[in-house]
């Protein structure tokens, strides 16, 4: 996801359909998602809502009856990469629940989003994988090229090879496997799954610390480890995770990384504080892996 700095005074032009909220004033705010008036649905903890008008017709909405199908295939998706990785389980779903969390059921239940798409900054649901296509090929003919996809959102211009086309960019399980991977990497960066989750998002402690305690904060309530600050070593790949320790919450001085491996950071010159962007480790890191498997 997009997290723009308080710079960010224009926005790319979104297509027809798109549904679109506000951003937040506060520097470094991330932008709302918001859905049509007539079926408005609250998001992740993270977002924003913000509804605006929507011309008619241009949105089908489905029922809540017919959309926790969708964000079941996230949260099974993303469980299944959380395995093939050896990350703690139910991390990754706090961080899909960030990212593109939706209430999928009248009584408030929340779940990744796999139609989830930001175009520079500015997010939006879809009910169906063709719709949320669309959007992104509509986007891309504007000249947007920042745009991210999925239940984990994956930042189609910094891997452009991520994905061998929207359809499977689009598919939970290669998008989780693609997110797993990255937190895998950063997990073997910082030997810390809290900072592991934060430098996922920023590494800008001022935007990173804020995002870390979201996703701890939705960690514990799907069952992970109470508390804002936790750090959880790791059997490795495929393995159990070992107990949790606890640390400081909040320390989010950024980690020491091992050698050879860098965070690319864009900011300003003149040693002002970068912007920050949603995922910006992971849109400047790649991570290749055997889709066949």
């Amino acid at each position: 996801m997009v997290f723009p700095g308080a710079a960010r005074a224009e926005r790319a032009s979104i297509p027809a359909g798109l549904i679109v909220g506000p951003g937040l004033s506060a520097p470094g705010a991330r932008p709302g998602l918001a859905a049509p008036p007539s079926a408005a649905v609250p998001v992740g903890p993270f977002w924003q809502m913000a509804p605006l008008p929507v011309p008619a017709g241009r949105v089908r909405v489905a029922p809540f009856s017919a959309m926790a199908g969708p964000g079941l295939q996230c949260r099974q998706a993303i469980a299944a990469a959380e395995r093939g990785e050896g990350i703690p389980p139910r991390l990754l779903q706090a961080i899909g629940l960030v990212e593109s969390g939706r209430q999928v059921a009248a009584g408030g239940t929340m779940l990744p989003w796999p139609w989830t798409i930001d175009v520079e900054g500015r997010g939006a649901f879809y009910p169906d994988a063709a719709q949320a296509i669309a959007a992104v090929r509509a986007a891309q003919a504007t000249g947007a090229r920042s745009i991210d996809v999925g239940c984990l959102q994956v930042n189609l211009l910094h891997h452009p090879h991520a994905f061998a086309s929207l359809a499977e960019a689009f598919d939970p399980a290669a998008n989780a496997r693609y997110a797993a991977a990255f937190l895998r990497r950063l997990f073997a960066a910082t030997h810390d799954w809290a900072a592991a989750a934060a430098a996922y998002h920023s590494q800008t402690p001022a935007l990173a610390g804020p995002y870390r305690a979201q996703v701890m904060a939705a960690w514990a309530r799907l069952g992970g480890p109470a508390g804002g600050g936790t750090v959880v070593a790791s059997g490795g790949a495929g393995g159990a995770a070992s107990p949790f320790a606890p640390v400081t919450p909040l320390a989010m001085a950024p980690p020491r990384l091992a050698a050879g491996f860098r965070i690319i950071r864009s900011g300003p010159a003149g040693g002002a504080a970068p912007p920050g962007r949603s995922l910006a480790a992971y849109r400047s890191q790649p991570i290749p892996f055997d889709r066949g498997g």
